[in-house]
């Protein structure tokens, strides 16, 4: 049967790899020993002008703020500016964080609408343009500490290129993706994610375009390398939601949906299901809390730490509602276009809630984050302006 052609260019570099992609799934973040927490009190607020709405990435020392407007990094400890990129004739259209928080790359154009982008590679300790290219638009990129792994469209694209994030001749190829069960095939590609060491990619193989039958597979490969550390493939009468979305959690898991609306974690370099129909609330530095029915109750669990806590059904987080996985607790917010509240529920069981008046009514909060010297939280207020408040 035929099988993945991968061109090794070289086999000397670190494995450790983690996805990024656009802000709308959890970044990769610096040591987890610099985040915050726990949180008693708002200690700096600052606001943002423009007219798009703030996301953050954890950097070293604090955190990022990336707008369409351009990107500014600010200290978790008290808010300031630490640095500030703004480029008046192109517009932010993505971004990602690269392993640990040391680069910074930035999806700019004149036109977001266009078919071209430029990449461009910050510093994240300076916010100085470390090196830039053009990407065509569509172009997936995860980033290594090293390696910028591209994949050329979302979906069926030519395969995988693995680049050095500094420039230079690429250090391996997947040149092209078929199943290794069934027939000839042609096959088509989800997004690439990377976790633990590898980048894992989901397909699909039918005997024309658009079959609903066909072989669901999944390949994971070394992030260093290029090389082949699993592979699953079955053949299903439903192919549509088999290329569902991957999220990482830490810890070197992935979340895999598929028709099922609830997740299996997966140990990604291994392909190993380590808990079927999860039911994820949120993830952090420290790893992912899942909620779980256990004698009768619905208890929040905060897997790292083997501790729980009760979580009742009026007052935890509403579905859909920002939370993150602190050190000392789940971190969310209640009253959200009201009267914001930030809540630190404590994995001990019985311990009481933090509770922190925001300061903010009306406003609605859009995420929340631990990073270096805080934990933040993003907002837009009743009239229309954009927002941070840092929590210690």
């Amino acid at each position: 049967m035929p099988r993945n052609v991968l061109r090794f260019l070289s086999l000397a570099l670190a494995a450790a790899t983690v996805l990024l992609c656009g802000g709308s799934v959890p970044q990769v973040l610096p040591a987890a020993a610099d985040h915050r927490d726990s949180f008693g009190s708002v200690a700096w607020q600052r606001g943002f002008g423009g007219v798009s709405a703030p996301e953050t990435a954890a950097l070293p020392g604090g955190v990022a703020v990336v707008r369409a407007e351009g990107v500014v990094a600010l200290s978790g400890d008290d808010g300031r500016t630490l640095w500030d990129h703004q480029d008046g004739s192109l517009q932010v259209t993505g971004w990602h964080l690269a392993e640990g928080g040391r680069h910074l790359a930035l999806h700019l154009a004149e036109d977001p609408a266009g078919q071209e982008r430029l990449l461009r590679l910050l510093d994240s300790h300076t916010g100085a343009v470390v090196d830039e290219r053009t990407v065509a638009e569509g172009t997936e990129i995860l980033l290594t500490e090293d390696l910028a792994v591209e994949q050329a469209g979302a979906a069926g694209g030519p395969g995988l290129v693995a680049h050095p994030l500094h420039g230079g001749e690429p250090r391996w190829e997947l040149e092209e993706l078929r199943c290794e069960t069934g027939p000839e095939l042609s096959a088509e590609s989800g997004k690439p994610v990377a976790a633990g060491g590898a980048v894992v990619i989901r397909y699909a193989c039918t005997e024309r375009p658009g079959d609903e039958e066909g072989i669901a597979g999944t390949v994971a490969l070394a992030a260093g390398n290029g090389r082949e550390l699993w592979r699953t493939e079955e053949s299903v009468d439903d192919l549509g939601f088999h290329l569902a979305r991957m999220v990482p959690t830490g810890e070197g898991r992935l979340l895999m949906w598929g028709i099922d609306p609830l997740p299996n974690l997966v140990d990604a370099a291994t392909g190993r299901v380590l808990a079927e129909r999860v039911d994820l609330v949120g993830t952090g530095p420290r790893g992912h809390a899942v909620t779980r029915e256990e004698d009768g109750r619905r208890v929040l669990r905060g897997p790292s730490w083997g501790k729980a806590a009760e979580l009742g059904p009026a007052d935890g987080p509403a579905d859909g509602d920002p939370v993150a996985v602190l050190g000392e607790g789940l971190a969310f917010t209640v009253g959200s276009g009201t009267d914001p509240e930030a809540v630190l529920r404590p994995w001990e069981a019985g311990a009481e809630d933090i509770r922190v008046d925001l300061g903010i009514p009306g406003a609605h909060v859009s995420s929340v984050e631990s990073v270096p010297g805080a934990v933040v939280v993003a907002y837009q207020d009743r009239g229309g302006g954009f927002g941070l408040l840092g929590l210690r």
